[in-house]
């Protein structure tokens, strides 16, 4: 499978591109390598999700995930984050548990864990550590400020999400027991609420207590569902109001319903939304600018593939060297 991708027409582009720009004067950039043991476990869990084995897009894209974590896990290191008391302390830990410190010294611990490149290996450091940096470099960016005419389109466009689910007010008889005995008793309930028509409160007072209350609130279908269960709210979804309808199971027992209101679906108003449209937009905006910065900060490197079964291969090109940035 290693093999297959790194003979693929997209990873020989690549590499013809690492040469063209060495050609044309760059710098020789920084090496990065992935092994493809990491890439292999990607892979598998891609099978344990999708059923399917990823195709070389999937297998690329994998790639590229694992360069920018290293990448993000070097910035980190360049920053010193790695003296963060969470990292500390999670050496420490590590330095005690494997014994490494003889006199049980908290500093002499935590140097015998890096001296072993835990700091390095252990994944709850290094997933700390990336997205520590992750989290820096996106709150470096400049982005601009999400504008009105951009809150409205988004709004317009989503108009299915922004809308407010059909509500329906309740009452319901209760009857506890699931016996057939229980079944009869609520069927009579029901015969005698509809010959003589009794009023709600008269009906509620011939049923048994319910801890949840026999009024409900204006609720959504979901909502109603986990009040009662599924096929009470069913029930009440597909019933006029002003009837009884009835007797319906559920885990506690038989339910006589009366709908008192339906308050249909309708859309939100744009000013109990637009915040949180906002917030969306910007994260959506910083996500993208952290995309490409990541991008620019990914071709200042020659990213390779270490596979014991065949040569090293570049998958990746450098930029040229006026293109060239710092990495955090």
């Amino acid at each position: 499978m290693i093999r297959r991708l790194l003979r693929s027409p997209t990873a020989r582009c690549l590499a013809l591109g690492a040469v063209l720009a060495w050609g044309l004067g760059a710098v020789a950039p920084a090496r990065l390598e992935i092994s493809a043991a990491a890439l292999a476990q990607l892979e598998d869990q891609w099978l344990n999700q999708h059923g399917i084995a990823p195709t070389e897009a999937d297998r690329l894209q994998m790639l590229q995930e694992l360069a920018d974590e290293e990448i993000l896990y070097r910035i980190a290191l360049r920053r010193h984050m790695d003296q963060l008391p969470v990292v500390q302390d999670r050496l420490e830990k590590l330095g005690s548990f494997l014994q490494l410190s003889a006199g049980g010294d908290a500093e002499d611990a935590r140097r015998q864990a890096r001296a072993l490149g835990l700091e390095q290996s252990d994944p709850l450091i290094r997933r700390y550590l990336v997205a520590s940096a992750r989290q820096a470099l996106t709150a470096e960016l400049a982005i601009a400020a999400i504008d009105d005419d951009e809150i409205r389109a988004y709004y317009a466009a989503q108009a299915a999400e922004f809308r407010a689910a059909e509500q329906r007010r309740v009452s319901h008889v209760f009857v506890g027991g699931l016996d057939a005995a229980a079944e009869r008793r609520a069927q009579r309930l029901l015969l005698q609420a509809q010959a003589e028509s009794w009023s709600v409160e008269a009906a509620l007072a011939r049923g048994d207590a319910f801890y949840g209350g026999h009024h409900l609130p204006a609720l959504k279908h979901t909502q109603l569902a986990h009040r009662l269960g599924k096929d009470p709210a069913n029930a009440v979804f597909d019933a006029k109001p002003g009837q009884w309808i009835g007797p319906v199971a559920s885990v506690y027992g038989y339910h006589l319903l009366w709908v008192h209101h339906i308050r249909p679906a309708r859309p939100i108003p744009l000013e109990q939304v637009a915040g949180r449209i906002a917030n969306r937009l910007q994260k959506q905006r910083r996500e993208q600018a952290l995309a490409q910065k990541l991008e620019r900060l990914r071709a200042q490197y020659h990213i390779v593939l270490t596979d014991d079964a065949s040569p090293d291969m570049t998958i990746t090109a450098a930029l040229p060297s006026h293109e060239r940035e710092v990495g955090g």
